[in-house]
């Protein structure tokens, strides 16, 4: 395989220190998968496109990374959300950071309109699978269905709420023993617990939000008691929960990823 001409080589360094300007911790988990995912679009680019796809990745990512120091200063200087602070940076400059991001989306939609959309659903997409590989599952969960996908998808009928991107394992452990497993390897990772809205119910849900505003909807229940419920018999159901735990082995994990909202 010959090596790519230089023009592009010298390309893919100056769009490697380009990330650089993104948070550090921001950088530290995506800029790896980011990177990457330039290499695939230049290298999959049509003959002669090369240029417009390097343009649309960089101005795309440009608009990432004046969001995501928005999003990092907001965190540094009022992470408690206190009226009384002091109003940060972005505030006190929002109109000129403001026309700046406008200025920057405006230059990105006229240069070429297919490719910063196919470009950032490209990079949401990394995102989300980088935010499934933080998690570090080992092999006893055992995949078993995937919807994962890059492009928002907002609800036809209430178009506050979007679609998750979801994966299913099964691991042969109770509900308590995976959870108990499974919320620090999602903390580690950099999400904050904040809700569990069924307290007491066989059915665990815990829900986490990381300081990028992307959230984590973990849910966990045994797959035998599923089976049984799903025949839609509550008789049948509770002569099962008075011989068996509620919780018992196997489990069945499901874990989705939303990078805008926590309304799915």
């Amino acid at each position: 395989m010959s090596p790519p001409p230089s023009h592009l080589q010298l390309w893919r360094r100056r769009y490697q220190r380009l990330l650089r300007l993104y948070p550090a911790a921001y950088r530290a988990h995506y800029a790896e998968p980011i990177l990457q995912l330039y290499d695939d679009l230049v290298r999959d680019a049509p003959p002669g496109t090369e240029s417009r796809v390097i343009t649309a990745a960089i101005l795309d990512t440009s608009v990432s990374i004046v969001r995501e120091q928005f999003l990092a200063l907001k965190a540094r200087l009022n992470p408690k959300e206190s009226p009384m602070a002091k109003r940060p940076f972005y505030v006190r400059h929002r109109i000129t950071l403001g026309i700046a991001a406008a200025v920057i989306v405006i230059i990105a939609a006229v240069s070429a309109p297919p490719l910063v959309t196919a470009t950032t659903n490209a990079i949401r997409l990394a995102r989300i699978n980088a935010i499934y590989n933080s998690l570090n599952l080992g092999p006893d969960y055992i995949p078993s269905s995937s919807i994962v996908f890059g492009d928002k998808r907002v609800y036809s009928w209430d178009k506050s709420r979007t679609y998750s991107s979801a994966k299913v394992y099964m691991r042969q452990a109770d509900v308590d023993t995976t959870v108990a497993e499974l919320r620090p390897k999602i903390e580690a990772a950099g999400f904050k617990y904040f809700e569990e809205p069924y307290p007491g119910s066989a059915q665990v849900e815990l829900h986490f939000k990381s300081a990028d505003n992307h959230y984590i909807r973990l849910t966990v229940f045994s797959a035998h008691r599923n089976s049984v419920a799903q025949a839609d018999d509550m008789a049948l159901l509770a002569a099962y929960d008075a011989t068996h735990s509620p919780k018992e082995a196997p489990s069945t994990v499901q874990i989705k990823v939303n990078l805008d909202d926590n309304n799915e």
